[in-house]
């Protein structure tokens, strides 16, 4: 039987607030897949943590998951955010779990 490999490409919108925290959303999945970061490294973190343990609940009960945004102009998102593509593979999770 052939591996199925799960490879995911998501945009994050990162917005900053006046404490210098991170909020993250991920626009093709609003308002189900989001989390903040105290900093843009812990952000990215917690990005890639939240996208991933999102897809493996979706994988796990068969949810429909929308198609990624190809464009990321075509996010709305304005000069103070970041947007940014989060790769998660979900196959390597399930490795590690096993593991």
């Amino acid at each position: 039987m052939a591996e199925l490999i799960m490879k995911y490409m998501y945009y994050a919108l990162f917005n900053f607030d006046q404490e210098s925290k991170v909020e993250v959303t991920f626009p093709d999945f609003t308002p189900n897949a989001s989390t903040f970061g105290n900093n843009i490294a812990d952000a990215l973190s917690m990005a890639k943590d939240v996208l991933m343990e999102y897809l493996l609940t979706a994988e796990d009960y068969g949810d429909k998951l929308p198609a990624p945004t190809v464009d990321p102009q075509t996010i709305p998102h304005d000069n103070t955010q970041l947007l940014i593509p989060i790769q998660v593979d979900t196959t390597i999770a399930r490795e590690r779990e096993e593991n």
